[in-house]
Parts: structure tokens; sequence; C-alpha cells
């Protein structure tokens, strides 16, 4: 397998979002909470995890008046 690669929740969202070469872990790879939210990002060479990437979600709420 070669391509694109998404694993999703039962209601459709998506859980994992990377890419495959020769059937392998390649690339920069997304892991998401049910909800949407970013939980950890992770960058494979060829099946191989070459480093697990920061992640910080910030949330921008509504804007506050004085």
């Amino acid at each position: 397998e070669t391509g694109p690669f998404v694993v999703y929740y039962p209601d459709g969202m998506p859980q994992v979002i990377g890419a495959r070469y020769d059937g392998q872990a390649h690339g920069l790879w997304y892991y998401l909470a049910p909800d949407g939210t970013l939980i950890e990002a992770r960058l494979y060479g060829l099946g191989v995890e070459l480093e697990q990437l920061p992640v910080e979600t910030v949330r921008k709420g509504p804007k506050s008046t004085p």
C-alpha cells in the first residue's frame, strides 16, 4: 500500500491521518481525539518513528468586552 491512510471513529470523524509507502508509515501522522482535537503528531521514515512532535491545543473563546 502506498498513499494516504485514514482511520475513522464510528461516527465518521478521522482518528488517524497519515501516509504509507510500501505499507509502512511514512511522513507526518496526526492522531486526533473524537472531537477532532489534535492529540499528537509523529514523524515516520519508512515505518520507523523518528520523532514525536510537541502539540499544543489553543482554543479561542469569545472576545470579552471591557
